[in-house]
Protein backbone atom coordinates (compact mmCIF):
# COMPACT_ATOMS: atom_id res chain seq x y z
CA UNK A 1 0.00 0.00 0.00
CA UNK A 2 1.39 3.40 -1.01
CA UNK A 3 1.71 6.37 1.32
CA UNK A 4 -1.06 8.34 -0.43
CA UNK A 5 -3.46 5.41 -0.29
CA UNK A 6 -2.69 4.76 3.38
CA UNK A 7 -3.26 8.41 4.30
CA UNK A 8 -6.58 8.45 2.44
CA UNK A 9 -7.71 5.33 4.29
CA UNK A 10 -6.74 6.92 7.58
CA UNK A 11 -8.75 10.04 6.70
CA UNK A 12 -11.76 7.93 5.76
CA UNK A 13 -11.51 6.00 9.03
CA UNK A 14 -11.36 9.28 10.96
CA UNK A 15 -14.41 10.61 9.10
CA UNK A 16 -16.33 7.47 9.99
CA UNK A 17 -15.23 7.78 13.62
CA UNK A 18 -16.53 11.35 13.75
CA UNK A 19 -19.81 10.55 11.99
CA UNK A 20 -20.42 7.53 14.24
CA UNK A 21 -20.00 9.75 17.29
CA UNK A 22 -22.15 12.52 15.85
CA UNK A 23 -24.95 10.11 14.95
CA UNK A 24 -24.96 8.64 18.45
CA UNK A 25 -25.14 12.04 20.14
CA UNK A 26 -27.70 13.45 17.70
CA UNK A 27 -30.01 10.53 18.47
CA UNK A 28 -29.58 10.77 22.24
CA UNK A 29 -29.65 14.58 22.67
CA UNK A 30 -31.36 15.82 19.51
CA UNK A 31 -29.98 17.85 16.63
CA UNK A 32 -30.57 21.23 18.23
CA UNK A 33 -29.18 20.35 21.66
CA UNK A 34 -25.98 18.66 20.45
CA UNK A 35 -22.77 20.71 20.42
CA UNK A 36 -19.46 20.15 18.68
CA UNK A 37 -17.95 19.65 22.15
CA UNK A 38 -20.37 16.76 22.74
CA UNK A 39 -19.33 15.13 19.50
CA UNK A 40 -15.62 15.63 20.18
CA UNK A 41 -15.96 13.97 23.60
CA UNK A 42 -17.87 11.02 22.17
CA UNK A 43 -15.32 10.59 19.37
CA UNK A 44 -12.45 11.03 21.85
CA UNK A 45 -10.89 13.65 19.62
CA UNK A 46 -9.94 17.28 20.02
CA UNK A 47 -12.62 19.66 18.80
CA UNK A 48 -10.07 21.14 16.42
CA UNK A 49 -9.70 17.73 14.78
CA UNK A 50 -13.46 17.60 14.19
CA UNK A 51 -13.29 20.97 12.42
CA UNK A 52 -10.58 19.67 10.07
CA UNK A 53 -13.18 17.30 8.60
CA UNK A 54 -16.52 19.03 9.23
CA UNK A 55 -16.84 22.77 9.68
CA UNK A 56 -20.15 22.73 11.55
CA UNK A 57 -23.12 20.60 12.62
CA UNK A 58 -24.82 21.13 9.27
CA UNK A 59 -21.94 19.39 7.51
CA UNK A 60 -22.04 16.57 10.05
CA UNK A 61 -25.76 16.08 9.52
CA UNK A 62 -25.26 16.02 5.77
CA UNK A 63 -22.34 13.60 6.18
CA UNK A 64 -24.59 11.18 8.07
CA UNK A 65 -27.28 11.65 5.45
CA UNK A 66 -24.83 10.84 2.66
CA UNK A 67 -23.80 7.59 4.34
CA UNK A 68 -27.47 6.70 4.72
CA UNK A 69 -28.12 7.45 1.04
CA UNK A 70 -25.22 5.23 0.02
CA UNK A 71 -26.59 2.36 2.09
CA UNK A 72 -30.14 2.83 0.83
CA UNK A 73 -29.11 3.05 -2.83
CA UNK A 74 -26.97 -0.10 -2.48
CA UNK A 75 -30.00 -1.92 -1.05
CA UNK A 76 -32.16 -0.64 -3.90
CA UNK A 77 -29.68 -1.87 -6.48
CA UNK A 78 -29.51 -5.27 -4.82
CA UNK A 79 -33.31 -5.48 -4.72
CA UNK A 80 -33.77 -4.73 -8.42
CA UNK A 81 -31.21 -7.36 -9.40
CA UNK A 82 -33.51 -10.20 -8.29
CA UNK A 83 -35.82 -10.15 -11.34
CA UNK A 84 -35.62 -9.39 -15.03
CA UNK A 85 -39.12 -7.88 -15.47
CA UNK A 86 -39.20 -4.14 -14.77
CA UNK A 87 -42.52 -4.08 -12.89
CA UNK A 88 -41.35 -6.84 -10.58
CA UNK A 89 -38.13 -4.92 -10.00
CA UNK A 90 -40.13 -1.78 -9.17
CA UNK A 91 -42.12 -3.77 -6.64
CA UNK A 92 -38.89 -5.15 -5.15
CA UNK A 93 -37.50 -1.63 -4.91
CA UNK A 94 -40.63 -0.52 -3.07
CA UNK A 95 -40.26 -3.38 -0.60
CA UNK A 96 -36.62 -2.45 -0.09
CA UNK A 97 -37.61 1.18 0.63
CA UNK A 98 -40.14 0.07 3.23
CA UNK A 99 -37.61 -2.24 4.88
CA UNK A 100 -34.98 0.48 4.94
CA UNK A 101 -37.24 3.03 6.62
CA UNK A 102 -38.45 0.45 9.14
CA UNK A 103 -34.86 -0.42 10.08
CA UNK A 104 -33.33 3.08 9.86
CA UNK A 105 -35.87 5.53 11.26
CA UNK A 106 -33.31 8.13 12.29
CA UNK A 107 -31.71 8.19 8.85
CA UNK A 108 -35.13 8.51 7.23
CA UNK A 109 -35.95 11.49 9.46
CA UNK A 110 -32.75 13.18 8.27
CA UNK A 111 -33.60 12.49 4.63
CA UNK A 112 -36.98 14.13 5.17
CA UNK A 113 -35.05 17.27 6.12
CA UNK A 114 -33.13 17.32 2.85
CA UNK A 115 -35.47 19.81 1.18
CA UNK A 116 -34.52 22.24 3.97
CA UNK A 117 -30.78 22.04 3.52
CA UNK A 118 -29.00 25.06 5.03
CA UNK A 119 -27.56 27.87 2.95
CA UNK A 120 -25.02 26.59 0.44
CA UNK A 121 -22.21 28.72 1.88
CA UNK A 122 -22.49 26.83 5.19
CA UNK A 123 -21.65 23.47 3.62
CA UNK A 124 -18.63 22.25 1.69
CA UNK A 125 -19.28 22.14 -2.07
CA UNK A 126 -18.04 18.55 -2.28
CA UNK A 127 -20.70 17.40 0.19
CA UNK A 128 -23.42 19.26 -1.69
CA UNK A 129 -22.36 17.71 -5.01
CA UNK A 130 -22.26 14.23 -3.49
CA UNK A 131 -25.74 14.72 -2.05
CA UNK A 132 -27.19 15.67 -5.44
CA UNK A 133 -25.34 12.85 -7.17
CA UNK A 134 -26.80 10.32 -4.72
CA UNK A 135 -30.27 11.79 -5.19
CA UNK A 136 -29.91 11.66 -8.98
CA UNK A 137 -28.82 8.04 -8.69
CA UNK A 138 -32.17 7.14 -7.12
CA UNK A 139 -34.10 9.02 -9.80
CA UNK A 140 -32.05 7.39 -12.57
CA UNK A 141 -32.89 3.99 -11.12
CA UNK A 142 -36.63 4.69 -10.95
CA UNK A 143 -36.88 6.34 -14.37
CA UNK A 144 -34.73 3.61 -15.91
CA UNK A 145 -37.08 0.89 -14.68
CA UNK A 146 -40.08 2.68 -16.15
CA UNK A 147 -38.25 3.10 -19.45
CA UNK A 148 -37.45 -0.62 -19.41
CA UNK A 149 -41.14 -1.30 -18.89
CA UNK A 150 -41.92 0.62 -22.07
CA UNK A 151 -39.46 -1.48 -24.03
CA UNK A 152 -40.94 -4.66 -22.54
CA UNK A 153 -44.47 -3.59 -23.37
CA UNK A 154 -45.63 -3.54 -19.75
CA UNK A 155 -45.71 0.27 -19.40
CA UNK A 156 -47.70 2.48 -21.78
CA UNK A 157 -45.35 4.21 -24.25
CA UNK A 158 -47.01 7.62 -23.89
CA UNK A 159 -46.30 7.75 -20.13
CA UNK A 160 -43.84 10.47 -19.17
CA UNK A 161 -41.28 8.44 -17.23
CA UNK A 162 -40.00 11.09 -14.84
CA UNK A 163 -43.52 12.24 -13.99
CA UNK A 164 -44.53 8.63 -13.27
CA UNK A 165 -41.41 8.12 -11.14
CA UNK A 166 -42.17 11.29 -9.15
CA UNK A 167 -45.77 10.21 -8.56
CA UNK A 168 -44.73 6.76 -7.43
CA UNK A 169 -42.01 8.05 -5.10
CA UNK A 170 -44.16 10.81 -3.59
CA UNK A 171 -47.13 8.51 -3.01
CA UNK A 172 -44.97 6.03 -1.14
CA UNK A 173 -43.05 8.75 0.69
CA UNK A 174 -46.30 10.25 1.99
CA UNK A 175 -47.32 6.98 3.62
CA UNK A 176 -43.82 6.43 5.01
CA UNK A 177 -43.76 9.84 6.63
CA UNK A 178 -47.06 9.28 8.42
CA UNK A 179 -45.93 5.78 9.40
CA UNK A 180 -42.62 7.08 10.75
CA UNK A 181 -44.35 9.84 12.72
CA UNK A 182 -46.83 7.35 14.18
CA UNK A 183 -43.94 5.21 15.43
CA UNK A 184 -42.40 8.22 17.14
CA UNK A 185 -45.47 9.87 18.63
CA UNK A 186 -48.31 7.34 18.54
CA UNK A 187 -51.62 8.69 17.27
CA UNK A 188 -50.35 11.42 14.94
CA UNK A 189 -52.22 13.99 12.85
CA UNK A 190 -55.54 13.42 14.59
CA UNK A 191 -56.79 14.39 18.03
CA UNK A 192 -59.96 12.35 17.50
CA UNK A 193 -59.85 9.02 19.33
CA UNK A 194 -62.11 7.56 16.64
CA UNK A 195 -59.39 8.11 14.00
CA UNK A 196 -56.29 6.49 15.45
CA UNK A 197 -53.37 6.36 13.02
CA UNK A 198 -51.33 4.21 15.39
CA UNK A 199 -53.68 1.30 14.60
CA UNK A 200 -53.40 1.68 10.84
CA UNK A 201 -52.03 -1.14 8.70
CA UNK A 202 -49.39 1.06 7.11
CA UNK A 203 -47.84 -1.73 5.08
CA UNK A 204 -51.12 -2.24 3.23
CA UNK A 205 -51.52 1.50 2.76
CA UNK A 206 -47.98 1.64 1.38
CA UNK A 207 -48.71 -1.14 -1.13
CA UNK A 208 -51.93 0.62 -2.06
CA UNK A 209 -50.08 3.90 -2.67
CA UNK A 210 -47.76 2.12 -5.10
CA UNK A 211 -50.53 0.14 -6.79
CA UNK A 212 -52.63 3.23 -7.44
CA UNK A 213 -49.84 4.79 -9.51
CA UNK A 214 -48.73 1.62 -11.28
CA UNK A 215 -52.30 0.78 -12.30
CA UNK A 216 -52.41 4.06 -14.24
CA UNK A 217 -49.24 3.54 -16.26
CA UNK A 218 -49.29 -0.16 -17.19
CA UNK A 219 -50.48 -1.80 -20.39
CA UNK A 220 -52.96 -4.73 -20.28
CA UNK A 221 -49.91 -7.00 -20.35
CA UNK A 222 -48.32 -5.13 -17.46
CA UNK A 223 -51.53 -5.30 -15.44
CA UNK A 224 -50.99 -9.05 -15.11
CA UNK A 225 -48.06 -8.34 -12.81
CA UNK A 226 -49.87 -5.96 -10.46
CA UNK A 227 -51.76 -7.50 -7.58
CA UNK A 228 -54.91 -5.51 -6.70
CA UNK A 229 -54.58 -4.14 -3.17
CA UNK A 230 -57.68 -4.00 -1.01
CA UNK A 231 -58.35 -0.73 0.80
CA UNK A 232 -58.19 -1.34 4.56
CA UNK A 233 -61.53 -1.59 6.35
CA UNK A 234 -62.58 1.16 8.73
CA UNK A 235 -61.75 -1.11 11.67
CA UNK A 236 -58.19 -1.48 10.36
CA UNK A 237 -57.97 2.30 10.04
CA UNK A 238 -59.01 2.61 13.67
CA UNK A 239 -62.34 4.23 12.78
CA UNK A 240 -65.75 3.18 14.06
CA UNK A 241 -67.77 2.50 10.85
CA UNK A 242 -70.88 3.96 12.42
CA UNK A 243 -69.19 7.12 13.55
CA UNK A 244 -69.80 10.37 11.69
CA UNK A 245 -66.74 12.50 10.95
CA UNK A 246 -67.39 16.13 10.04
CA UNK A 247 -70.97 15.35 9.13
CA UNK A 248 -70.07 12.63 6.61
CA UNK A 249 -71.13 9.07 7.34
CA UNK A 250 -68.10 6.77 7.09
CA UNK A 251 -68.67 3.82 4.77
CA UNK A 252 -67.71 0.44 6.15
CA UNK A 253 -67.50 -1.40 2.81
CA UNK A 254 -63.86 -1.94 1.75
CA UNK A 255 -62.84 -1.13 -1.82
CA UNK A 256 -60.15 -2.54 -4.05
CA UNK A 257 -58.08 -0.82 -6.69
CA UNK A 258 -60.10 -2.70 -9.31
CA UNK A 259 -63.37 -1.28 -7.93
CA UNK A 260 -61.87 2.19 -7.82
CA UNK A 261 -60.64 1.91 -11.41
CA UNK A 262 -64.07 0.80 -12.59
CA UNK A 263 -65.75 3.71 -10.82
CA UNK A 264 -63.28 6.11 -12.39
CA UNK A 265 -63.87 4.76 -15.87
CA UNK A 266 -67.63 4.95 -15.46
CA UNK A 267 -67.41 8.59 -14.50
Amino acid sequence: MGIVERKEREKEARRSQILDAAELIFQSKGLGQTTMDDIAREAELAKGTIYLYYRNKDELILGIMLRAQDTMLAQFQEAVSTSSLSLQRLTALGTSYWNYVTAHGFHFSLMCMSENLPQRQQINDELILQFYENTNGIWRLLVGLIEEGKREGTVRPEVESFSAACSLWMNCLGVLRVYHTSLQSGNCYSQKPELNFSKMDFRRMYELASSLVLSQIVTPEGAKYITPVQFPSMQELGVDPGHVLDGVQVASEPMTTEILKSATLEN
